[in-house]
């Protein structure tokens, strides 16, 4: 009361309200490289003159988080949209093929055999290409356009954690760290999240329900992320007024849970109304929860699995040189934080101190906890990613001891061609004692782009891959 208009606080907090501008202008200023000077210029003049010529509310409390959201956006899609960059013929492979394959006229897990999910792997490019034209440019907006929402989603999940937008900030930076690089397979995994933390800030069933028809669509587009958060996110809503209570009652948690288990269901049902309709319905769930799972064992396998390999060695030191620096140590730091996260939160709930943003964590943490089943899954059966470097006879058989302990179920063979030299020297040449225990280990099953695919034979009934 009593202080003037120019007193050093309220100048800041008039700043603040106008701070929506210059962001969006700076958003338009990345997307329109030609206009950049004078969107930069109005973005600057406006911050500076607006709080002094209009005296009411210059904002919403919206407003600057649409802006930011705006921002990021614009950043993401220049940044991935690359229409100079040659063609991935795996990757992107695995897109345009069965994309190509539906505009035919094709049917989903008939005459396509997608890995990731029936959207990711042509799905939803063959719907874009249909109204916009099949062409690489129709192809590359669409994936840059959804990798950049999935970090707008994943700055709206950090965002909704916490009460504040400066620490929902240091969230999104946080996130970023650990995993610098979003992917368009994510937008929809980190919306739902976002969805999950929306009904436990504000007690709505009705985001739980939204929550629950996202991760469905996210289970459709992309299987794997589908089924992390849709499992994560049920026993995280299930869980939360469990240990808000002290873990004495479970609240409103079986509720909250039927709530997102029914928008999940309702989500569901037009999807498999259409692969049932084209006679998909069971292939789909053959391929996706038999084929898969058995083929890319260590991509759906529980973490424990590769875990218990380490720790059964009889050396003491190999498992800790294995900890310390094997391939799974990155994986180990994000286990350890998750730890400890999830053993905070528990103490916090024994001590009546779990409140709504400890809530919202728990949620988070959930779903954190399914993905790591693939996280740990994943490592590579060896610590050397080429084969030079492992030629010496001492680490040909470090490698040939890995393949034994851990028995991955396929193995790309040694041709003895150019296909698989470096500098001119075959792998079967550079490494011999490798090479002879593929071959006495493995059959050759199938080839890919010329290199011979090998199946364990002790493993016959594992499916073996193909070129398309």
């Amino acid at each position: 009361m009593g202080r003037s208009i120019s007193s050093p606080a309220l100048t800041l907090r008039r700043s603040g309200e106008i701070a929506w501008v210059p962001i969006a202008l700076s958003a338009l200023a990345i997307a329109f490289p030609r206009t950049a000077p004078v969107d930069l210029a109005a973005g600057l003049f406006l911050f500076l003159v607006l709080p002094v010529l209009v005296p009411g509310r210059l904002g919403r409390p919206w407003t600057l988080s649409a802006a930011a959201a705006f921002f990021l956006f614009a950043c993401g899609a220049t940044l991935f949209y690359q229409p100079g960059a040659s063609l991935d013929l795996f990757e992107d492979g695995q897109i345009l093929a069965p994309a190509d394959i539906y505009l035919d006229g094709g049917r989903p897990y008939v005459d396509t055999h997608p890995v990731h999910g029936w959207g990711a792997d042509g799905g939803l490019d063959a719907f874009f290409f249909r109204v916009f034209g099949a062409t690489l440019e129709t192809f590359r907006i669409r994936r840059a356009g959804m990798t950049a929402l999935a970090l707008v989603a994943l700055a709206a999940a950090a965002g909704a954690l916490f009460e504040e937008m400066t620490w929902g900030g240091v969230a999104l930076l946080a996130a970023l760290g650990l995993c610098p690089f979003v992917s368009e397979r994510q937008t929809l995994a980190f919306a739902t999240l976002f969805l999950l933390l929306l009904g436990a800030r504000s007690g709505r069933r009705g985001w739980f329900a939204a929550a629950g028809a996202l991760g469905a669509c996210q289970l459709f587009y992309s299987l794997d992320l589908g089924l992390v958060v849709l499992a994560g996110g049920l026993f995280g809503v299930a869980t939360r007024p469990f240990l808000a209570s002290g873990l004495r009652r479970p609240g409103s948690g079986p509720r909250d849970a039927l709530a997102f288990l029914g928008g999940a269901l309702a989500a569901s049902l037009p999807f498999l109304g259409l692969l049932a309709r084209t006679g998909s319905l069971r292939p789909f769930l053959h391929v996706s929860f038999r084929e898969i799972p058995r083929t890319i064992g260590d991509v759906w396998g529980l973490p424990a699995g590769s875990a218990e390999k380490v720790l059964r060695d009889p050396d003491p030191r190999r498992v800790v040189l294995e900890i310390v620096a094997g391939p799974s140590m990155p994986s180990l730091f994000l286990l350890l934080l998750l730890a400890l996260a999830v053993a905070v939160l528990l103490l916090r709930s024994a001590l009546g101190k779990f409140d709504g943003a400890d809530g919202r964590a728990w949620i988070s943490v959930a779903i954190a906890a399914i993905a790591f089943r693939g996280i740990l899954g994943r490592r590579m059966p060896v610590r050397f990613e080429s084969v030079p470097s492992y030629e010496s006879p001492l680490h040909q058989a470090e490698v040939i001891a890995h393949l034994e302990r851990e028995q991955p179920p396929l193995a790309v063979l040694a041709s003895g061609t150019g296909r698989d030299s470096f500098d001119g020297v075959s792998s079967r040449e550079r490494a011999p004692r490798v090479a002879a225990y593929l071959d006495a280990t493995y059959e050759p099953c199938g080839e890919i782009q010329g290199r011979k695919i090998g199946r364990r034979r002790a493993n016959l009934e594992t499916t073996c891959p193909r070129s398309p």
